[in-house]
């Protein structure tokens, strides 16, 4: 605009011109006060975000939010919460201690009645390691008890989904070790490259699988927490 009203003087008015009328948009072309087209934009760049619509909306927001990059960084961000929540917080370790020890205590007098109950208090207290990740000053009681509130409710659903790591652990190891038991078959070279390719395989998909583990087991408890949320701080 500073460029137009210095040169303003020796631009034509291309108003009614040919070329005005061929172009498929005026958003870009620069017009005096005096309503003249000083200028015309006939190059220029733009950009678009490809999003997943379907990804967005489980995640709790929609393609309409997204704008530009900076709202497109702000669902982004919020969705790093998610890993935030999983491995960031424990700037007290001697509490993340004693949290461990309590809940290990009251894991082991439910497992002195039967193992099941046990396996139930595990999944009752599931998620004290997010909240005390959460409010770092809370108990470990506090912790434990927020944690039984809210997995009512949710506990089969969390072991179920623990079954189905289990369940594609399996196919994981399975699936390495098919082909790699054929080729060794062969014999010779063939057997330790098979053993070295199994193993690379394994190692692999047990690290995927463990990444999986932990960003659906925090997804889990974000949504428990969500639907039964959290008292205020005491």
């Amino acid at each position: 605009t500073t460029a137009m009203n210095t040169w303003a003087y020796t631009t034509l008015d291309l108003n009614g011109t040919a070329l005005l009328d061929e172009m498929t948009t005026s958003d870009f072309n620069l017009v005096d006060a005096e309503g003249r087209t000083l200028a015309a934009g006939y190059c220029y760049e733009a950009f678009g975000i490809i999003a997943n619509k379907a990804l967005l909306e489980k995640a709790g927001h929609s393609a309409a939010e997204i704008k530009d990059f900076a709202s497109l960084k702000a669902v982004a961000d919020d969705r790093n919460d998610v890993l935030g929540a999983a491995f960031g917080g424990f700037g007290r370790p001697l509490g993340v201690t004693w949290l461990l020890m309590v809940m290990n205590f009251f894991v082991g007098l439910w497992m002195l009645l039967l193992i099941v109950p046990g396996i139930i208090a595990i999944y009752r207290y599931r998620a004290a390691w997010y909240l005390k990740s959460e409010h770092p000053d809370w108990g470990a009681l506090k912790c434990l008890g927020e944690s039984k509130r809210i997995m009512r409710g949710r506990k089969f659903q969390a072991f179920l989904l623990d079954m189905s790591f289990v369940f594609m652990a399996m196919l994981a190891l399975f699936a390495a070790l098919v082909p790699t038991s054929l080729a060794g078959l062969l014999g010779g070279a063939v057997a330790a490259m098979a053993t070295s390719l199994f193993i690379a395989l394994l190692v692999a998909a047990m690290v995927y699988l463990g990444v999986w583990c932990i960003v659906a087991r925090t997804v889990f408890y974000r949504e428990a927490r969500d639907s039964a949320p959290c008292p205020a701080e005491s």
